[in-house]
């Protein structure tokens, strides 16, 4: 049983399930949070009113995993690339009639605000909405790929003609992730597996390691470390592709810090 559930293992996710340890600590109130991965509960701080559920729910899932947990108050935290699960969440706790709230990550800008082109005009910068746009636009290039996108949509990136040989995928260092990168022809010194985010140096001698004239990348923010993906590029000449952020619904949209107020606003007098 949980008075609120959330999920997402995002750097908003951990910091909310942090915040929630420390202001409900003397409190009974518990927080749930609903993670796809090992790895992921494994960045989440456990405490007698914080807990974890590891396992990827779809909407039927879902619905019963909220109907059990006697929440009154869901938040979706996801990934904002993540529109799947976030179309499910909202959709089953409207269903139930469980308040839910969106956290978003800040925007930041592409290259139509400048962020890569001041000074920078040999790098070529490319806005795209998909990695199935991405992809085409890339087929028509030359040079190796720096795909820092994960490992969820990398097949798609296989469509490239000799894939093997220009492109090298960073993903996270889970053996999950390793083996299905493997399938796809992505090995050797075609896959680098850490965890991120990574500083612009890191950035700057992975892109320069690989020989990279191409970054595919999504606008994450600053949590994502996109700025220093950015400022990589324009240090190591690459140029990049931007693929854009989904629109939110205009609905239920908080940050961090009003979704920790709406809880104790909820919760603390209790």
């Amino acid at each position: 049983m949980a008075d609120v559930v959330m999920f997402g293992g995002t750097t908003e996710g951990r910091l909310i399930a942090e915040r929630f340890g420390r202001i409900f600590a003397r409190t009974a109130t518990r927080l749930l949070v609903c993670v796809a991965t090992e790895y992921g509960a494994g960045l989440i701080k456990q405490t007698k009113n914080v807990s974890v559920h590891v396992g990827r729910l779809d909407a039927a899932k879902m619905k019963q995993f909220l109907e059990d947990s006697g929440a009154t108050l869901c938040i979706d935290a996801t990934h904002p690339y993540a529109t799947d699960v976030t179309a499910n969440i909202s959709a089953v706790c409207e269903e139930l009639g469980i308040a839910s709230v969106r956290v978003v990550r800040e925007q930041l800008g592409d290259n139509k605000d400048g962020i890569l082109t001041a000074g920078c005009e040999d790098i070529i910068t490319v806005n795209v909405d998909s990695v199935e746009e991405a992809v085409r636009y890339l087929e028509k290039t030359e040079g190796n790929i720096f795909i820092a996108t994960g490992s969820k949509e990398l097949e798609k990136f296989t469509e490239i003609k000799n894939y093997r040989e220009r492109c090298t995928a960073r993903v996270l260092s889970t053996a999950e992730v390793v083996e299905h990168c493997a399938k796809l022809g992505f090995e050797g010194r075609n896959l680098i597996a850490m965890q991120g985010p990574f500083s612009e140096d890191i950035n700057y001698e992975m892109l320069k390691l690989t020989g990279a004239k191409w970054l595919v990348t999504k606008n994450s923010g600053r949590e994502g470390g996109y700025i220093e993906k950015c400022e990589a590029c324009i240090r190591a000449g690459v140029n990049i592709v931007i693929i854009g952020r989904p629109k939110e619904k205009d609905t239920n949209l908080v940050e961090v810090e009003e979704c920790i107020d709406i809880m104790v606003r909820i919760y603390k007098s209790r």
